[in-house]
């Protein structure tokens, strides 16, 4: 879960409460961190409502242009508009995942096991285990 909270750019609470307000369940995939990551930036950097951010953000996820711009909602009056610079968002999005699975991997709890047998280890080091041997039977 770690790694998918860098992913995503958000934090582990928010992501719980989203998911459950959307009813929306947490897919620990990097496009599920994309687009939560999308919604986040959506949510509080905006100030949209958590279900229209989804909805924005699975169409501009979806989008397939050119220019990598996408106008995601326009006021009638054409006095504002949201645009979505979805090159930009991609690198941003790709190298919150390169930073998630390079730094964020989790660690092994525990010393690491030792494959060789001791006194396989001990005569290939050159000692005289044959009063180890010895006492062992």
């Amino acid at each position: 879960m770690t790694q998918f909270v860098v992913a995503a750019g958000a934090d582990r609470k928010w992501l719980l409460n989203s998911s459950a307000l959307l009813k929306r369940p947490l897919r620990l995939t990097p496009h599920h961190a994309r687009w939560w990551g999308l919604v986040r930036i959506l949510d509080k950097r905006f100030g949209l409502q958590l279900k229209q951010a989804a909805s924005i953000a699975n169409r501009t996820l979806a989008q397939r242009g050119d220019d990598g711009v996408f106008r995601a909602e326009d006021d009638p009056s054409a006095t504002a508009t949201l645009v979505i610079d979805k090159m930009r968002y991609d690198s941003i999005a790709t190298a919150n995942l390169s930073r998630a699975i390079v730094r964020e991997t989790p660690r092994r709890r525990g010393r690491r096991s030792s494959n060789q047998h001791p006194l396989a280890a001990a005569r290939r080091y050159g000692i005289d285990i044959g009063l180890i041997e010895a006492s062992l039977k």
